[in-house]
């Protein structure tokens, strides 16, 4: 997955996504944490299984994610490789790789990525 800040390409970055679960929000206890007012400490997770496939899910209920312009339902989103993530101000690509089931090009890397 890529962190997307809109006019500062600095503070875009890469984030591999390896199979089980990664927890997004501003708390000691996510796996990616981003530091930001209007993120929950547990905001919300991207679980990969073993085959690539990513599913997206809101911690919690009062938790906004928006998954390509849409509220992601509390039961997940299954991301597809291009997929916009937005969780207060941060904001995310969902990326797949030539070793994923849904590759983003034919000559992209090794894995899934949320692309911060």
């Amino acid at each position: 997955m890529r962190r997307v800040s809109p006019g500062v390409p600095t503070l875009q970055a890469d984030i591999d996504l390896a199979p089980g679960e990664t927890l997004v929000g501003s708390g000691s206890q996510a796996t990616l944490r981003v530091t930001s007012a209007d993120l929950a400490a547990r905001h919300f997770s991207v679980s990969v299984d073993g085959s690539g496939s990513a599913t997206l899910k809101p911690y919690s209920p009062q938790n906004i994610v928006v998954v390509n312009g849409r509220q992601a339902a509390s039961a997940g989103v299954v991301l597809t490789s291009g997929d916009r993530v937005a969780a207060g101000s941060a904001a995310f690509c969902f990326l797949a790789t030539a070793d994923s089931p849904r590759p983003a090009t034919a000559d992209s890397g090794a894995q899934a990525l949320l692309v911060d």
